[in-house]
């Protein structure tokens, strides 16, 4: 949902162009790996015991739904406006597993019993398309990508963004909350972008 709403509020929003488009094809786009590990699990749950029954059924949770149309109405925000409120979603989702994903990956692959750690926590930062080969210093020029966005918006847009980073947060944590195992690391995770929150935009 994310990459879909960011990739068409790119059309209208110089900012989210400026930072999404830039970033999509080396690290941030991950749709294929989601996609992958959405098969791998729904191919475990067909060969589970107990797939006689309906408890292998895949629910979307309410926090989940909440979160999905929180990202879709900004996303119609943006692209009516040409504003930015979705690098609030993009600063904290993407940021929280840049810094903390590979914290992740294990309690979930354990809470859903999968044969490997999920593909979408993976960053392949040694891509050809990749302008950066580390972590450290593609956070960097994330940041610094952020900051210049920030200052193709008003200040009112600014402050709409970093409001909107906070939302996003906030369902963040109710998501995880779910599963007490992957929030004590989603925390963790979520630490360093509190660490960071004076990098995003300070000049506004």
């Amino acid at each position: 949902t994310m990459e879909v709403e960011l990739e068409n509020a790119s059309v209208q929003s110089p900012a989210i162009q400026k930072v999404w488009t830039n970033h999509t094809k080396d690290i941030l786009g991950r749709s294929e790996a989601f996609l992958e590990d959405l098969k791998e699990l729904e191919t475990l749950m067909e060969n589970s015991d107990n797939n006689s029954n309906n408890d292998n059924d895949v629910v979307v949770s309410p926090c989940t739904l909440d979160y999905v149309q929180t990202i879709q109405t900004a996303g119609e925000i943006d692209r009516k406006t040409g504003s930015g409120r979705l690098l609030g979603h993009l600063y904290c989702r993407y940021f929280a597993d840049l810094f903390g994903g590979q914290m992740l990956g294990k309690p979930y692959q354990w809470s859903l019993q999968l044969p490997r750690t999920p593909r979408h926590l993976e960053f392949d930062f040694c891509s050809k398309a990749a302008a950066t080969t580390t972590r450290r210093d593609f956070i960097e020029t994330l940041y610094k990508d952020l900051n210049q966005a920030g200052e193709t918006l008003s200040p009112e847009q600014v402050q709409d963004v970093r409001e909107e980073s906070l939302l996003a947060f906030q369902h963040n944590i109710r998501v995880y909350s779910e599963e007490p195992q992957m929030y004590h690391d989603a925390a963790r995770g979520g630490l360093n972008l509190v660490f960071g929150w004076a990098k995003l935009f300070p000049n506004k």
